[in-house]
């Protein structure tokens, strides 16, 4: 992407968005980003230009209001049933990126097929380790030089994955969930 140009990342309080929004500012563009009423604060301290409440407001509109001809992409790391207008929001050659979830992903064939109708690029995603090296690296420098901060991590007993699905199926995560398995130091 170039400096300058908008990006509206959905699920800005999760470990994904999180980094997604710093490294967005970090590289110049201008970042709206939705999150739910309680991660309002925390999601400001990322560096906000447009912070957008999906529990109070119409993502849409606040989208339209913010950017009039749409943003150049929209990445999504929540889910597509969670923004269902992802398409509507971008502007003309704009991408929508959905990285896969552990939710339901919906029809992901079918909005590719209607993204290309509209002239429009959906990219869906998962992480390849194998070519995600120098990526890292990257990113490892920039938290290392303080521009990057590590989301929250909440690490929960083993005991508790039934608490731990419930907290991702309500969105009640901040940052990143781990679950720990052994004491590997003694």
């Amino acid at each position: 992407m170039i400096p300058g140009q908008k990006v509206l990342i959905h699920g800005a309080a999760g470990g994904v968005g999180s980094f997604a929004v710093q490294l967005a500012k970090s590289g110049g563009l201008l970042v709206a980003r939705t999150c739910g009423t309680a991660n309002v604060a925390y999601v400001r301290t990322l560096g906000a230009d447009r912070v957008i409440d999906y529990k109070t407001e119409d993502v849409s509109r606040a989208v339209r209001d913010w950017s009039t001809e749409g943003v150049d992409v929209v990445l999504d790391s929540v889910g597509p049933a969670a923004v269902p207008k992802a398409l509507d929001m971008l502007r003309p050659g704009g991408r929508l990126i959905n990285i896969l979830t552990a939710t339901a992903d919906g029809d992901i064939e079918g909005n590719r097929k209607e993204a290309e109708r509209r002239g429009l690029r959906k990219i869906t995603t998962i992480i390849n380790f194998d070519r995600a090296w120098d990526s890292m690296r990257e990113i490892t420098q920039l938290i290392d030089g303080g521009l990057v901060r590590v989301p929250p991590v909440d690490v929960l007993p083993l005991e508790d994955v039934a608490r731990a699905h419930q907290m991702i199926d309500t969105g009640k995560v901040r940052g990143k969930l781990v679950l720990k398995v052994a004491e590997l130091c003694g």
